[in-house]
This record gives C-alpha cells, sequence and structure tokens, in this order.
C-alpha cells in the first residue's frame, strides 16, 4: 500500500484514480498533479517509485492546494465564521435547513423534521 498525505491509495488502480481518494482531489486535478510531476497517466499505484511520489508531495506544496484534513478545517473554520456572525447562511447552518436558496416547502423534509434537535 501507497500513503499519500495520509491516505492509503489503492495499489491496484491508476495513479490519477487513487488520488482522488483524498479529499479535494477530483478529476481534473488528479491528472493536473500527474502532469506536473511526470508520471504516466496509466502507471499503476503500486508500481510508483520512490521519487515519483517525492515529487507528487512536492507538486501539492508548490501549488499550495488544500487538501485532505487541512481543506476539511478550512471547510469548518468558514461554517463556524458565518455561524458567529449572525448572517442568514451561518442561522441556516444552525438549523440545519438548506443554505442556497433551495425550496423548503415540498424538499428538504429530513432537514424540517430535524429543525428542533439543535
Amino acid at each position: 500500500m501507497v500513503r499519500f498525505l495520509g491516505r492509503e491509495l489503492n495499489p491496484k488502480k491508476a495513479v490519477w484514480v487513487s488520488l482522488q481518494a483524498i479529499y479535494g482531489v477530483g478529476i481534473a486535478r488528479a491528472k493536473y498533479l500527474c502532469a506536473r510531476a511526470g508520471v504516466s497517466l496509466i502507471t499503476k499505484t503500486d508500481e510508483l517509485r520512490p521519487y515519483e511520489l517525492n515529487l507528487l508531495t512536492r507538486v501539492v506544496e508548490e501549488e499550495k492546494f488544500l487538501l485532505g484534513d487541512f481543506l476539511r478545517a478550512e471547510v469548518k473554520a468558514n461554517i463556524q465564521r458565518l455561524k458567529d456572525i449572525n448572517c442568514r447562511r451561518g442561522i441556516r447552518h444552525t438549523y440545519g435547513l438548506p443554505v442556497h436558496g433551495q425550496r423548503t416547502k415540498s424538499n428538504a423534509k429530513t432537514a424540517k423534521r430535524l429543525k428542533g434537535s439543535y
């Protein structure tokens, strides 16, 4: 098993597919990381050499990507900031209601049911 950014990557899949297991890495970013590190897209994860893994790590550090637990902490801090300043979005996060203008008359039944449990 190959560990990258604190995550076990699937050894049987291609590198760009395995990288998507990391929070914050999608298809485009995984392919970009492989291209910048010079790793072929068809290379399996267990065929990665240690220097290629170091190149991938260096690319993440150079590009200053927020990935994994750092990205989770950033998102959580942003939501907490909204709650602290008591803006509309923060209040809706607190109550567990839809935040981005979705309707609640016919949808969001689960959120409305759990509304009283805050």
